[in-house]
């Protein structure tokens, strides 16, 4: 889900600006737990990546409906329940305005994908 917020700080921005998000999809855990029984590191693995895959390919299939619009996945963190996407503000602004059931949607995470500082004393 985008939030209010994010919406309102992407509307503020020029259109031509590039916005990076990292977009978290939500996984049940009954599924992770059943991938992590298995037997040898080299299945929970496979099980796992297949996993992620599978609730990702939706988000990913959407996105890639707006990537004649400039929408770009940078990364799909393949492994795991995440991925890097970038586009314009002004693409961003289309998604919000087509009301897209992807940034409503509650299993999903929409956050900018920006490092923060932490200084040490």
């Amino acid at each position: 889900m985008m939030s209010a917020q994010m919406k309102a700080s992407v509307r503020r921005l020029d259109p031509t600006q590039d916005v990076s998000i990292l977009v978290s999809v939500k996984v049940a855990d009954e599924k992770v737990e059943k991938a992590r029984e298995a037997a040898t590191a080299r299945e929970r693995r496979s099980l796992l990546f297949g996993l992620y895959q599978e609730v990702k390919q939706p988000i990913i299939d959407t996105l890639t409906d707006y990537s004649s619009d400039g929408l770009r996945i940078i990364n799909e963190l393949n492994g795991t329940p995440q991925l890097i996407v970038a586009a314009p503000a002004g693409v961003w602004e289309k998604l919000i305005a087509d009301d897209s059931t992807l940034l409503g949607n509650p299993d999903v995470d929409m956050r900018p994908n920006e490092a923060t500082a932490v200084l040490i004393d």
